[in-house]
């Protein structure tokens, strides 16, 4: 991994002697792969490749501002995505970097967000979609995966939900203007 999953920031570090390898094994041991150093990608299992994704960026775009994060834990199995959220968390509490973090799971974004962007699917009146709302967390930037068990994550989930799934309206829908399609 070191040569590999790590060659871009060689290519970013300054030139003074020995700054190249700092740099590797302090983003190597941020994102908790000190153990895979000498790992081929091949060796490497889809949250360990996730996580050489990160360091990856932040190192590449030589300490970006904003990180934009395109659903990039939804391929994974529910225990690594668990696992790869806590390891952004700490990743976020270690560097001081805005996120842009894209998710369709309702609980990820109650999880990792300080604020949630709703956007709404297009549709007759809106069609190129539309802001549904913003809602702000309240929970501190230092948390870890247990805030999950606060009354207050509990509210901001029920609001998603809320917000994305609306509940039914009273009147039934029209009826479709079919006739009918068998002969009596």
């Amino acid at each position: 991994m070191r040569r590999n999953g790590t060659r871009h920031f060689k290519l970013r570090a300054t030139p003074q002697m020995g700054r190249s390898c700092v740099f590797q094994v302090e983003w190597i041991e941020m994102v908790g792969l000190t153990m895979f150093a000498e790992a081929y990608p091949h060796q490497l299992s889809g949250g360990m490749k996730q996580r050489v994704a990160i360091a990856r960026a932040r190192a590449i775009a030589n300490q970006p501002r904003v990180l934009l994060m395109d659903e990039p834990f939804g391929a994974l199995d529910p225990k690594t995505r668990s696992q790869m959220q806590s390891h952004l968390l700490q990743i976020w509490r270690n560097i001081n970097i805005n996120i842009v973090f894209i998710t369709h799971d309702l609980d990820e974004a109650a999880l990792l967000a300080d604020r949630i962007v709703v956007l709404g699917a297009q549709d007759a009146q809106h069609p190129g979609g539309h802001l549904v709302s913003i809602l702000t967390t309240g929970f501190p930037r230092e948390r870890d995966i247990d805030i999950v068990r606060d009354p207050g994550y509990a509210a901001i989930r029920r609001q998603l939900e809320h917000l994305v799934h609306p509940p039914p309206s009273a009147e039934p829908p029209p009826p479709l203007p079919l006739g009918r399609m068998t002969p009596i």
